[in-house]
């Protein structure tokens, strides 16, 4: 919700926003039953239709805040650090050391808002 509030949305989306996502629970069905019920106390539900849009909210504050005067991979005259799509982003630098600093920075800046990064590699 830090992030929403930076962003200025007003109080009341935010409130829609939060109820939406309070005290959800789930069940898992497997094949002898289904478990019992459990709280799911972050993420987003899959299929929300509001999911594209706080990710993309989301990872330009962290990438805006974390990222800042880091990254040196240029393109027609402009710094590129990130290409998002999706539900994912990828980043950009020119060297190994740089993207580096750029991941550990970010990781830093997400868990401050205590959100957990996955870190893939291809």
């Amino acid at each position: 919700m830090q992030i929403l509030k930076r962003t200025g949305i007003n109080w009341h989306e935010k409130g829609l926003i939060s109820n939406l996502y309070m005290d959800q629970r789930v069940k898992v069905r497997l094949d002898r039953g289904e478990t019992r019920s459990v709280q799911i106390v972050r993420g987003v539900r899959q299929g929300c239709c509001l999911l594209p849009v706080m990710f993309n909210m989301y990872s330009e504050c962290l990438t805006k805040e974390a990222l800042d005067g880091l990254g040196d991979f240029n393109i027609g005259g402009q710094i590129i650090q990130t290409v998002k799509y999706a539900d994912d982003f990828v980043l950009m630098a020119k060297a190994e050391t740089v993207l580096q600093g750029m991941i550990d920075k970010l990781i830093e800046t997400g868990r401050c808002y205590g959100m957990e990064m996955w870190k893939k590699q291809k």
